[in-house]
Protein backbone atom coordinates (compact mmCIF):
# COMPACT_ATOMS: atom_id res chain seq x y z
CA UNK A 1 0.00 0.00 0.00
CA UNK A 2 0.87 3.46 -0.63
CA UNK A 3 2.40 3.31 -3.54
CA UNK A 4 1.47 5.52 -6.83
CA UNK A 5 0.58 4.07 -10.29
CA UNK A 6 2.06 5.99 -12.86
CA UNK A 7 1.29 7.14 -16.11
CA UNK A 8 3.58 6.65 -18.85
CA UNK A 9 3.47 7.94 -22.57
CA UNK A 10 6.00 6.61 -24.65
CA UNK A 11 6.84 9.94 -26.25
CA UNK A 12 6.88 12.18 -23.12
CA UNK A 13 7.97 9.64 -20.42
CA UNK A 14 5.72 9.72 -16.62
CA UNK A 15 3.32 12.17 -17.30
CA UNK A 16 1.18 11.59 -13.70
CA UNK A 17 0.76 9.72 -10.85
CA UNK A 18 -1.47 8.90 -8.76
CA UNK A 19 -2.20 6.03 -5.25
CA UNK A 20 -2.38 2.75 -6.03
CA UNK A 21 -3.44 -0.34 -3.67
CA UNK A 22 -1.37 -2.89 -5.75
CA UNK A 23 0.78 -5.20 -3.06
CA UNK A 24 4.03 -4.77 -5.24
CA UNK A 25 5.25 -2.82 -8.10
CA UNK A 26 4.89 -5.73 -11.01
CA UNK A 27 1.21 -5.63 -10.86
CA UNK A 28 1.49 -1.98 -12.01
CA UNK A 29 1.55 -2.68 -15.70
CA UNK A 30 -1.36 -3.99 -15.66
CA UNK A 31 -2.86 -1.12 -15.03
CA UNK A 32 -0.77 1.52 -17.00
CA UNK A 33 -3.28 3.44 -19.55
CA UNK A 34 -2.10 5.81 -22.35
CA UNK A 35 -4.26 8.70 -23.72
CA UNK A 36 -6.03 7.51 -27.04
CA UNK A 37 -9.11 8.76 -28.59
CA UNK A 38 -11.06 5.81 -28.89
CA UNK A 39 -13.92 4.88 -26.92
CA UNK A 40 -14.43 1.81 -24.70
CA UNK A 41 -16.57 0.50 -27.00
CA UNK A 42 -14.25 1.00 -29.84
CA UNK A 43 -11.82 -0.46 -27.94
CA UNK A 44 -13.58 -3.79 -27.51
CA UNK A 45 -14.96 -3.97 -30.71
CA UNK A 46 -11.56 -3.78 -32.23
CA UNK A 47 -10.06 -6.02 -29.82
CA UNK A 48 -12.03 -8.68 -30.39
CA UNK A 49 -12.79 -8.14 -34.12
CA UNK A 50 -8.60 -8.80 -34.29
CA UNK A 51 -8.41 -11.82 -31.63
CA UNK A 52 -11.52 -12.95 -34.46
CA UNK A 53 -9.64 -12.67 -37.89
CA UNK A 54 -6.16 -12.57 -36.70
CA UNK A 55 -6.11 -15.14 -34.30
CA UNK A 56 -5.68 -14.83 -29.98
CA UNK A 57 -2.06 -14.28 -30.60
CA UNK A 58 -2.22 -11.15 -32.32
CA UNK A 59 -1.62 -8.13 -30.71
CA UNK A 60 -2.60 -4.61 -31.96
CA UNK A 61 -1.84 -1.20 -31.41
CA UNK A 62 -3.05 2.12 -32.25
CA UNK A 63 -0.87 4.88 -33.61
CA UNK A 64 -1.04 8.18 -35.78
CA UNK A 65 -3.08 11.01 -34.76
CA UNK A 66 -5.34 9.39 -32.66
CA UNK A 67 -3.09 8.73 -29.89
CA UNK A 68 -2.56 12.45 -29.93
CA UNK A 69 -5.45 14.11 -27.45
CA UNK A 70 -4.66 17.36 -28.83
CA UNK A 71 -6.02 16.63 -32.56
CA UNK A 72 -9.10 15.68 -33.34
CA UNK A 73 -10.71 13.66 -35.46
CA UNK A 74 -8.57 11.55 -37.87
CA UNK A 75 -8.81 7.71 -39.20
CA UNK A 76 -8.10 4.94 -36.87
CA UNK A 77 -4.21 3.62 -37.34
CA UNK A 78 -3.90 0.14 -36.68
CA UNK A 79 -0.77 -1.47 -36.70
CA UNK A 80 -1.15 -5.48 -36.41
CA UNK A 81 1.40 -8.15 -35.16
CA UNK A 82 0.72 -11.43 -36.12
CA UNK A 83 1.96 -15.20 -36.70
CA UNK A 84 0.98 -14.61 -40.38
CA UNK A 85 4.18 -16.05 -42.45
CA UNK A 86 2.02 -16.45 -45.76
CA UNK A 87 1.66 -13.08 -47.82
CA UNK A 88 -1.82 -14.07 -49.51
CA UNK A 89 -3.30 -15.13 -46.00
CA UNK A 90 -2.06 -11.57 -44.78
CA UNK A 91 -4.04 -9.88 -47.76
CA UNK A 92 -7.11 -11.85 -47.46
CA UNK A 93 -7.15 -11.30 -43.41
CA UNK A 94 -6.54 -7.68 -43.52
CA UNK A 95 -9.39 -7.00 -46.20
CA UNK A 96 -11.36 -9.16 -43.98
CA UNK A 97 -10.36 -7.15 -40.61
CA UNK A 98 -11.18 -3.88 -42.52
CA UNK A 99 -14.29 -4.92 -43.59
CA UNK A 100 -15.98 -6.10 -40.11
CA UNK A 101 -14.65 -3.28 -38.62
CA UNK A 102 -16.38 -1.23 -41.27
CA UNK A 103 -19.60 -3.04 -39.95
CA UNK A 104 -19.00 -3.43 -36.55
CA UNK A 105 -17.65 0.18 -35.89
CA UNK A 106 -19.70 2.36 -38.99
CA UNK A 107 -18.37 3.77 -41.84
CA UNK A 108 -14.67 5.09 -40.66
CA UNK A 109 -11.54 6.11 -41.91
CA UNK A 110 -9.16 2.57 -40.86
CA UNK A 111 -5.47 1.98 -41.86
CA UNK A 112 -4.88 -1.46 -40.79
CA UNK A 113 -0.94 -2.50 -41.42
CA UNK A 114 0.50 -6.14 -40.28
CA UNK A 115 3.76 -6.71 -39.53
CA UNK A 116 6.30 -7.90 -41.82
CA UNK A 117 7.73 -11.39 -41.34
CA UNK A 118 11.14 -10.62 -41.34
CA UNK A 119 13.03 -6.90 -40.26
CA UNK A 120 14.35 -6.21 -44.26
CA UNK A 121 11.06 -6.56 -45.34
CA UNK A 122 9.58 -3.71 -42.72
CA UNK A 123 8.41 -0.06 -44.66
CA UNK A 124 8.82 3.07 -42.82
CA UNK A 125 4.91 3.19 -41.38
CA UNK A 126 5.88 -0.34 -39.73
CA UNK A 127 8.63 1.50 -38.00
CA UNK A 128 6.84 4.34 -37.03
CA UNK A 129 4.00 2.17 -35.83
CA UNK A 130 6.23 0.13 -33.60
CA UNK A 131 7.93 3.60 -32.06
CA UNK A 132 4.73 5.64 -31.36
CA UNK A 133 1.92 3.01 -30.92
CA UNK A 134 0.00 2.26 -28.11
CA UNK A 135 -0.82 -1.45 -27.70
CA UNK A 136 -4.65 -2.35 -27.17
CA UNK A 137 -4.36 -5.94 -27.07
Amino acid sequence: MGQSLAFFHKNKGVVGAIPCGCPDSLTHFQHLTYPMRLSTEEKHIIKSTVKEVMGESASVFLFGSRVDESKRGGDIDLFIDANLPNALDRVQKKSRLWAILQQRLGEQRIDIIIAANKPEERQEIEHVARKTGIRII
